[in-house]
């Protein structure tokens, strides 16, 4: 299984991710695919950073494949078009992808919920994480 995980730079708490991950492996159809072979993150500041940190802390670790946004070469659009390579990697191999997405619970999060819609779009597994879950920022 691929682990794509997309968030908010609000929030860097490895945390979040292991509640998320705790409350998906209660589910029959997302604990017989664990453990991920491959996690997915855009490597931006906030819960993608978190998401590798999280990996890493795994036994065995997750292999971790960042896809950081090409800023100075796409400009305003570069993490739109990171996301849909992020998208479009994961559905180019044939392993089946699990979307982990923490958009905030009060900011935006633009990038995290253009993330979950077009993942949606494709008929993608999209698991929705607001955060922070324990406490308001």
């Amino acid at each position: 299984m691929i682990l794509l995980i997309t968030g908010t730079r609000e929030v860097e708490d490895e945390e979040e991710i292991e509640i998320a991950v705790c409350k998906m492996l209660e589910s029959e159809e997302f604990s017989a695919l664990w453990p991920p072979t491959l996690l997915i993150h855009g490597d931006a500041r906030g819960i993608d950073r978190a998401s590798k940190a999280w990996a890493d802390r795994q036994d065995p670790p997750i292999e971790v494949k960042p896809f950081p946004a090409e800023w100075t070469i796409y400009r305003d659009s570069a993490g739109r078009i990171r996301n849909e390579i992020m998208r479009d990697y994961c559905l180019s191999i044939n392993t089946p992808t699990v979307v982990l997405a923490f958009p905030h619970k009060f900011l935006s999060s633009n990038g995290t919920r253009h993330m979950i819609r077009i993942c949606r779009e494709k008929n993608m597994n999209v698991n929705v994480f607001e955060v922070p879950s324990r406490r308001d920022a």
